[in-house]
């Protein structure tokens, strides 16, 4: 399978920040429990949370299925400390591979940390960044659309 490398001048110019790592893992917890969280206390906004989450999510699956993608700029992140072991541990399990759009700033476009963080580890490109975050905002805008288009009586 031939993936596309996403790669930009601005990527080489972020520097790698290790620190960087605990937003990075603290969004494998954020996004479920938000989830649930919201599925107790508001059932309305816990439905256009798992429409936008779901619909982003398939259309995100579908470009890596149809334009494959990776990145070629991650660090050696050899060394001591908790952080650089996070960050070990992340890039072995995390393959620099489907990174456009990203999911993690798809899935928390409101948490800026963890979309820099996805920079500043060396998980992904801007243009990651940017799709993701681009792509959260036009599925969530349509999700909105189209459940006010049901309330109205329009279908």
């Amino acid at each position: 399978l031939r993936h596309h490398l996403i790669h930009t001048p601005v990527d080489d110019v972020i520097p790698f920040v290790p620190a960087f790592i605990i937003p990075y893992v603290l969004w494998y917890f954020y996004v479920p429990g938000m989830m649930l969280f919201m599925c107790f206390k508001d059932r309305e906004v816990f439905m256009r949370q798992v429409a936008t989450l779901f619909t982003g999510a398939f259309i995100c699956i579908t470009v890596f299925a149809l334009y494959p993608t990776r990145i070629d700029f991650r660090p050696d992140a050899s060394g001591d400390g908790l952080l650089l072991a996070l960050c070990r541990l992340i890039y072995a399990n995390d393959q620099p591979y489907n990174v456009l759009p990203s999911l993690h700033c798809y899935e928390a476009v409101i948490a800026v940390l963890i979309c820099l963080s996805t920079l500043f580890v060396k998980q992904h490109s801007v243009l990651d960044l940017v799709s993701g975050c681009l792509l959260a905002g036009l599925v969530y805008a349509a999700v909105v659309y189209l459940k006010n288009r049901k309330m109205r009586g329009i279908e």
